[in-house]
């Protein structure tokens, strides 16, 4: 409940996130923006962040989506 997101743990939630679908054979991936919402962070730089830490990863599944949700 206290917890504030950081460009560490976005990266790291990211990368760890498409490892593990990679490691269970998952064909697609939708990320909502992480740290966005109770995380406090920015959400043009959360989508940065994001984006740069997909495409550099080696082991991601085929299809991978970032989602926005409007409120």
């Amino acid at each position: 409940m206290l917890w504030f997101a950081t460009e560490t743990s976005i990266r790291n939630s990211t990368v760890n996130a498409l490892r593990l679908a990679s490691q269970h054979g998952f064909t697609s991936i939708a990320f909502p923006l992480i740290g966005t919402g109770y995380g406090s962070f920015s959400e043009s730089k959360a989508l940065e962040l994001m984006s740069h830490a997909i495409e550099q990863s080696t082991e991601r599944p085929a299809e991978v989506r970032i989602v926005k949700y409007k409120a």
